[in-house]
């Protein structure tokens, strides 16, 4: 079995809490700068390893199978500003991923101090879990999922961040021999306050630099 802390196997609750600040964090451009928020140094670049589509942003660790990943995405007119726009997006990842059950934990509108820089717009935070295969395998392994959706409404886009972070790797998944098997074995848990306090700081730091990533606009800070 995995590691049994309760944390390993579930999702936390999403609070207006302070997280703790981290020393191995680097401050991240997105878009040719056009965004930006501060990652952990561990988190890459994947568009060095693989290609990625363009109106995407993904960044992660390997080691930990984690993922984040910054998404430009054209708005959703027939859904409203409300956590019914969080709902919307996280569903139709699941419906990507193929999951047919995802489960929503959390879903609320951000305070100003979880997104400082976005405060004019309006912005909303789910947490939920679903069951995610790596490349089409069979194997499917539960991801929690920490996602925020900005509703830029006068660019008619909406703005995604995404965190995917496992709390249980499939020991048929190709994720298994590159660090699940560590993880069975005790070698390392899944710490799944780490994984929350990556989603909050990238939130709490994100900011606009240039709005005609959007299609139209001038270059200011949100």
């Amino acid at each position: 079995p995995l590691n049994s802390s309760a944390n390993a196997r579930t999702c936390l609750p999403l609070t207006p809490k302070q997280h703790l600040n981290s020393t191995m964090e680097e401050r991240r451009e997105f878009f040719g700068g056009a965004l930006s928020a501060t990652l952990p140094t561990r988190f890459l670049d994947y568009s060095d390893f693989r290609q990625i589509p363009d109106a995407q942003e993904v960044w992660g660790d390997v080691s930990l199978d984690q993922s984040l990943i910054v998404e430009v995405l054209e708005m959703e007119a027939h859904v409203p500003a409300t956590a019914a726009l969080a709902e919307h997006h996280f569903r139709d990842l699941a419906h990507a991923n193929d999951d047919a059950e995802p489960q929503v934990i959390s879903c609320l509108a951000a305070t100003a101090e979880q997104a400082p820089h976005l405060a004019e717009f309006p912005v909303f935070i789910l947490l939920g879990s679903q069951h995610v295969s790596k490349y089409r395998e069979e194997a499917k392994n539960k991801v929690c999922i920490f996602l925020a959706v900005i509703r830029l409404q006068a660019h008619r886009t909406d703005l995604l961040l995404t965190l995917n972070a496992p709390t249980y790797i499939h020991p048929q998944s190709s994720s298994f021999q590159a660090i699940g098997r560590d993880i069975a074995e005790g070698h390392r848990a899944i710490d799944m306050n780490e994984a929350e306090q990556v989603f909050f700081t990238a939130l709490r730091t994100l900011q606009i630099h240039d709005f005609s990533l959007f299609g139209g606009g001038e270059s200011e800070d949100a």
